[in-house]
């Protein structure tokens, strides 16, 4: 279904609550893009009575398929402060496209016992050591400083550990290696659909009505919140004259 025949469908539904209601394109793709959104949330985090993780369940790998980026290289730089002096921290910034992290990993450089490395001036670490790639440990904010003060859960080059914010990837290293560059699997941000540039959907066919579906129901809802706040807000005729007398 192309971005015509989304728009058309989602008209004809909305004539079957108000056949007066003609909204403009723009109106249209703001819904429908609303809608692709929603669903992809709600196929990555939603309902899950198995609670299995997102790659395990093959229907919703096949829902956001072609939404999914593999082994993007991300180049790491310094970061200066890592709150400890016992270990220094790398970090990467998430791609703009980037919606739903799926896993990461890192390309490390090691030596023992200890890595020698300079920052250039783009702020990344370079040094001479063996390279590899390893998996890194997902560590919450408010634990992290626990498990570098633990010798037996410190970093290593094997098992470093990484801190993930709304925007970036934090790797902490000890004194033996550093972070070349950070490797993620992630979902991206669909594009967007354009009715005047035919833009269509790009998700799978079989989910262009679930977002019709789903764009109706959204715009009714905000219509009639919006209606319900005004009544609400408008002083009714008894009101009015009630504040004139007084």
């Amino acid at each position: 279904m192309d971005i015509k025949q989304m728009q058309y469908e989602f008209q004809i539904q909305m004539n079957q609550f108000n056949e007066a209601l003609q909204l403009d394109s723009d109106d249209v793709e703001y819904w429908l893009n609303k809608a692709q959104i929603d669903l992809i949330k709600e196929r990555y985090n939603g309902v899950n009575r198995q609670r299995r993780g997102f790659e395990q369940s093959q229907e919703r790998i096949d829902d956001l398929r072609v939404l999914i980026e593999r082994n993007k290289e991300l180049d790491a730089s310094y970061k200066e402060d890592s709150g400890t002096t016992d270990f220094e921290a790398d970090k990467v910034l998430f791609p703009q496209d980037y919606m739903f992290l799926i896993s990461q990993k890192s390309k490390v450089k090691y030596n023992y016992p200890e890595i020698d490395w300079t920052e250039n001036a783009q702020g990344k670490r370079e040094g001479n050591g063996t390279l590899k790639v390893v998996h890194n440990r997902v560590s919450q904010s408010d634990d992290i400083y626990n498990l570098l003060s633990d010798p037996f859960n410190k970093p290593t080059p094997s098992s470093p550990i990484a801190v993930i914010s709304d925007e970036s990837i934090y790797v902490f290293t000890d004194k033996t290696f550093i972070v070349d560059k950070i490797l993620i699997d992630y979902l991206r941000l669909p594009r967007e659909m354009n009715i005047s540039e035919e833009v269509d959907c790009e998700l799978p066919s079989h989910l262009h009505k679930d977002i019709i579906q789903r764009a109706v129901d959204a715009f009714l809802n905000n219509t009639r919140e919006l209606k319900q706040r005004l009544q609400r807000e408008t002083p009714t005729a008894n009101e009015q004259q009630n504040e004139t007398e007084q």
